[in-house]
């Protein structure tokens, strides 16, 4: 839901960027000292200035104040302070332009006092103030045993008996985190109703010509869960922009808490909200500006900040959770932001379960800090779910396969490898279930790409790991997919793509282990040490292959790729591929592979031209030369590998000339042998001596027996 302003701040945007530096015309005062309502179309108040002492405004939609300052009763220190706020899910209209929550425009100065002693400090709040329990685009779940906590800028925490929310912003999460104006959503419900969840927190829209000083709170928070069972709502949105911010007050739109019964956490917390300031000069801290999750049986996730100061410099997008970790503060989809990114504090951002597509692109640094995640950690393929799934088995299931296959369990073998390894984009396979299904193996890791026109330093981990098997036979996930490309790519953390361990049983490996991923980073400045970089298989009965590490560079382009080709014995063919870029001299490697095996050519083969070149000859052909064809080219940075070339070479008795000789060359061989004008019009590409098995020089009847043995294997 996004508020339409019909107050434009265009011609603020010089004005704000130094800081308000003139004294406006004296206005009119209004002190408010009893709780009040300005409504939506109450303009008895534009262009005063407005003291709140000692007790609670409620504002409505669009107004325009020359200063405001929030304050307790100086009568009443320690029982009455001001507090401005608006209504639940406050929505005003103004013509065709419809307005949400609290959109204030400040000529001059804000000031919210803070604290002293046991003096009460003043506050802009807006708890709870956003969808109702059960509502909104990241409402919790319902649940009798536990709701789940609700979702905004950071996903909510599940509950124990309900999921819990996603992640929203309208209409592209970048924009959503520079402009917020949504309200946060409500917790889930315990089921049937009757303990409602917490309220989301409400929206807030400030722009202050002069100096914001907070030393109280400005706050946006999702209310905790009133009772046991019910889930925490997710924070809500603050868009302050301000010639200077000072003082030493927080800015909070956090997730509320998640239901607690006698003593333990039941329902989950709800996720961060989002904010965004803009400063001319900012006075104040990153630490005093946070969207965290709130607690309960699950952590919600963090919410997000963004920071530009100065307005118009290159701004920061900082995701963190207090210390704290919990749910996944999620992105889908191809995301361009034009900011740096900096995650920390058990920030963990990545994408949804199942979601394949995530291809996040910063055009500024990222920096992932020491307890920072961006993970894709068991995201991608369910337990026995994948084309490299575990066989499901009672003693003992396999491990899933991607990069590297997986391990074999006691009873099931381990999935096979498939995807590219210069180009990951698919999910790591789930591990095999103990059978009868009621021990379910290990997920896969997801699915994630970023590209950072900057520099990229891990200091905590990047991953795509797959999930260890959660009980004793079943195997575990097959790592899953991370593509990197980063000006520079450093750091003392991990980059991984790590396979899941098998069941352990009293201590006993039952099932196998996940296979690893795939992991390819392009950079021309790799800083971080190579061995922090890892696709490892997991433990298990047997463990997981290890996955593939691909050093790839930037600056080789690859503008034509090898084609495929078909030759009979003895015949010559050429494989090319056309290159342009690459730093420094190329370097050329054609490589075979057959039956899933890859071998390096000899250069030393007289059969072969060019094998450390562009353009590749074999000048006579034989059966074994059938497979893939691909070249590995080096240049100063790394590598690129082409996509690969399938020569078929078809085998005596292959009638078909499908490279294969199988079940389907009956009927052709029978017809090359009885009605060879026949047999020439199916087949005009194939050669009709392929039938001649007994290498007589004719086709005929001696050429039966023959086919028959290559046919069955039984010479």
């Amino acid at each position: 839901m996004r508020p339409i302003r019909p107050v434009t701040a265009a011609t603020w945007v010089v004005f704000l960027a130094v800081g308000y530096a003139g004294e406006a015309a004296r206005a009119d005062t209004k002190t408010f000292t009893t709780n009040a309502t300005i409504d939506c179309s109450d303009v008895s108040w534009e262009g005063w200035d407005i003291i709140v002492r000692g007790c609670t405004v409620t504002i409505n939609g669009t107004h325009f104040f020359n200063s405001l300052t929030v304050e307790r009763d100086p009568n009443n220190p320690t029982t009455k302070a001001g507090k401005v706020t608006h209504d639940v899910f406050a929505t005003c209209v103004y013509g065709s332009d419809m307005v949400y929550g609290l959109d204030l425009t400040i000529e001059t100065n804000v000031m919210v006092q803070g604290a002293s002693g046991s003096w009460l400090g003043s506050s802009i709040d807006l708890t709870g103030k956003g969808y109702i329990h059960g509502a909104g685009a990241g409402q919790g779940q319902d649940a009798s045993g536990g709701a789940g906590g609700a979702g905004y800028g950071g996903a909510g925490g599940n509950g124990l008996g309900g999921n819990a929310g996603g992640t929203y912003g309208t209409p592209t999460v970048p924009l959503s985190c520079r402009e917020p104006l949504d309200f946060g959503s409500g917790g889930g419900d315990s089921a049937p109703p009757g303990a409602v969840g917490g309220a989301g927190g409400g929206i807030m829209r400030l722009i202050v010509g002069g100096a914001l000083t907070v030393n109280g709170t400005i706050s946006a928070n999702g209310a905790g869960s009133p009772n046991g069972f019910s889930g925490g709502g997710s924070g809500g949105s603050a868009w302050i922009t301000a010639g200077t911010i000072m003082g030493i007050g927080l800015f909070t739109a956090n997730g509320g808490s998640g239901g607690y019964d006698w003593g333990n956490a039941k329902g989950g917390g709800g996720g961060g909200g989002r904010i965004a300031v803009y400063a001319g000069n900012l006075l104040i801290d990153d630490g005093q500006i946070n969207a965290f999750g709130g607690p309960g049986v699950a952590r919600g996730g963090a919410g997000t900040v963004y920071i530009e100061s100065p307005v118009g410099s290159h701004g920061r997008l900082i995701v963190s959770n207090g210390a704290a970790c919990g749910a996944t503060t999620e992105f889908s989809d191809e995301q361009v932001f034009d900011m740096d990114l900096y995650v920390t504090g058990c920030g963990i951002v990545g994408p949804p379960s199942g979601h394949a597509n995530l291809h996040l692109i910063f055009n500024g640094d990222v920096e992932v800090a020491s307890g920072g995640y961006i993970s894709a950690d068991a995201r991608g393929f369910s337990h026995s779910d994948g084309p490299g799934q575990g066989q499901n088995a009672a003693a003992g299931a396999g491990g899933g396969g991607h990069g590297g296959a997986g391990g074999d369990g006691i009873g099931g073998n381990g999935g096979g490898t498939y995807d590219s390894v210069p180009s990951p984009t698919e999910f790591g396979s789930g591990g095999g279930d103990k059978a009868p299904p009621s021990e379910v193996g290990g997920a896969g890791g997801g699915v994630l790409r970023m590209t950072v026109n900057g520099v990229l330093t891990v200091h905590g981990r990047l991953s795509a790991n797959g999930a260890n098997s959660p009980n004793g036979f079943s195997g575990g996930g097959a790592g899953g997919s991370l593509w990197i490309t980063a000006d520079t790519i450093g750091g003392l953390g991990l980059i991984t793509a790590n396979g899941g361990n098998g069941g352990y049983d009293w201590g006993d490996p039952k099932g196998g282990g996940g296979g690893g991923g795939r992991v390819a980073v392009y950079t021309c400045d790799l800083q971080i040490d190579p061995g922090y970089i890892t696709t490892n298989g997991g433990s298990g009965w047997h463990a997981g292959v290890a996955g593939t590490v691909f050093h790839g560079s930037p600056q080789v382009e690859i503008t034509q790729q090898p084609y495929d080709a078909f030759a009979f014995t003895g015949e010559a063919v050429v494989f090319w591929v056309g290159v342009s870029g690459g730093s420094g001299t190329l370097h050329y490697q054609w490589r075979h592979s057959q039956s899933g095996q890859t071998h390096d050519l000899d250069p030393n083969d007289p059969r072969f031209d060019g094998v450390n070149d562009w353009l590749l000859v074999i000048r006579s052909v034989v059966v074994g030369d059938a497979g893939q064809y691909d070249v590995l080219i080096t240049d100063d940075c790394g590598q690129a590998i082409s996509e690969p070339a399938v020569l078929i070479v078809p085998p005596p008795g292959d009638l078909t000339c499908d490279g294969t000789l199988d079940f389907a060359d009956i009927n052709p061989f029978v017809s090359a042998l009885t009605n060879p004008a026949a047999y020439a019009h199916e087949f005009p590409y194939c050669d009709i001596m392929l039938a001649d098995i007994n290498g007589d020089g004719s086709v005929d009847f001696g050429d039966i027996n023959p086919f028959v043995a290559l046919l069955t294997g039984n010479p």
